[in-house]
């Protein structure tokens, strides 16, 4: 389940903005405020469906285009590309179990930005996590009162 944060359904959750410059690309991505809530069952479940795909996906065969000279290669023209995200307050819960109000739960809150730039022969990532907390508490914000380990 993903939603804004309970307070902030004025605010964007997502603002994404791409320009094209003479060299390339830049796209610049702002998340905020949002509530990411997820079953650690559910998300073993995904995990194992995917799994199961990989393994009889790898047994079948794929065509493969294969060029005889280095002529026929098609050559791209050398392009940069730069790609900033934030991502500002979320708060990820991982619950046990969605059925019990009571569950107990894993909620992350940080903030964070990365930048990745490249080109077709190179590329870098930076990233900064700041804040990050993590907390194991019951599943509810009306039932954490209290019941807070860090």
């Amino acid at each position: 389940m993903i939603g804004l944060t309970v307070g902030f359904d004025k605010k964007n959750m997502m603002d994404v903005k791409y320009k094209r410059v003479r060299d390339g690309c830049v796209t610049d991505a702002v998340f905020q405020e949002m509530y990411i809530c997820a079953s650690v069952e559910f998300l073993l479940t995904v995990a194992n469906v995917f799994f199961e795909a990989y393994t009889i996906g790898s047994a079948v065969e794929t065509n493969v285009q294969t060029w005889t000279s280095k002529e026929e290669v098609p050559t791209r023209q050398s392009e940069k590309w730069e790609i900033n995200t934030v991502i500002r307050n979320p708060e990820i819960v991982f619950v046990a179990d969605m059925t019990r109000n009571d569950a107990p739960a894993l909620v992350i809150t940080t903030q964070c930005e990365i930048c990745c730039k490249g080109d077709l022969e190179n590329s870098t990532m930076t990233a900064a996590i700041k804040d990050l907390q993590v907390k194991a508490c019951p599943f509810l914000p009306v039932k954490r009162k209290g019941k807070i380990s860090t």
